[in-house]
C-alpha cells in the first residue's frame, strides 16, 4: 500500500514537472542526448583502443554531469534572453519583506516569455569576503523566497512586474531573474 502511495506521489510529481517543459527545453535536451550518444557509440566502435574508449568514457561522463547546466546556459542566453531595469529592488528597513519593481524585456526573436520567477536568497555576513562562506552561500543557502509572474511577454516588448516578498528579513541578498 505505501509502495503504491509513494509511486502515486511521484507520477503526480512527473506529471506537474512535465506542464512547464515546452517544446524549446526539449529540443535543447535532445540535442544534448543526441551528442551523448554519438559519443557513446563512437566509444563502442573504438573499445579495443583503450585510450580512445578512456577520453570518450571521460567525455560521457563530463556530458552527463555538464547537460543540466548546459541547457540552462543555453535557455537564458539563446532560447530566452531578457533584459531586466530595475526601478526599486531592496529589503524593507524597518520590516521584514522586500520590494521589487521592475521592468523586463524579451530579447528573443521568436519564443514567447510565458512565466518568469524571481529568485530572492538572503547572503551570510561576510565582511572578510571569506570563500568558505561564499561556498556555504552558494551550496547551503539559507532560505530562497520566490515570486512568480505568470504573463505571457512577447518578442521585443517589456512588461512591468512590481511587488513584495513578505518574511524577507536580510540586509543582504542575491537575486535571480529566470524567464521562460
Amino acid at each position: 500500500m505505501d509502495f503504491a502511495q509513494n509511486f502515486l506521489g511521484l507520477k503526480a510529481l512527473i506529471a506537474s514537472a512535465s506542464m512547464h517543459i515546452k517544446t524549446p527545453e526539449i529540443a535543447v535536451f535532445g540535442l544534448f542526448f543526441l551528442v551523448f550518444v554519438l559519443v557513446f557509440f563512437f566509444s563502442l566502435i573504438f573499445w579495443r583502443y583503450r585510450l580512445i574508449f578512456a577520453l570518450c568514457f571521460c567525455l560521457e561522463a563530463c556530458i552527463l554531469v555538464l547537460a543540466p547546466f548546459g541547457v540552462a546556459y543555453i535557455m537564458r542566453n539563446f532560447l530566452y534572453p531578457i533584459k531586466v531595469s530595475y526601478t526599486h529592488f531592496a529589503p524593507f528597513v524597518y520590516t521584514s519583506g522586500f520590494n521589487f519593481d521592475l521592468t523586463i524585456r524579451n530579447l528573443s526573436k521568436k519564443l514567447t516569455i510565458k512565466e518568469c520567477m524571481l529568485t530572492i536568497t538572503p547572503l551570510r555576513d561576510n565582511p572578510k569576503q571569506s570563500l568558505l562562506i561564499t561556498l556555504q552561500d552558494k551550496l547551503l543557502p539559507l532560505s530562497a523566497y520566490t515570486q512568480v509572474l505568470n504573463r505571457q511577454i512577447k518578442p521585443k516588448e517589456s512588461a512591468r512586474w512590481s511587488g513584495i516578498v513578505d518574511g524577507y528579513a536580510g540586509k543582504n541578498y542575491s537575486a535571480m531573474i529566470d524567464c521562460h
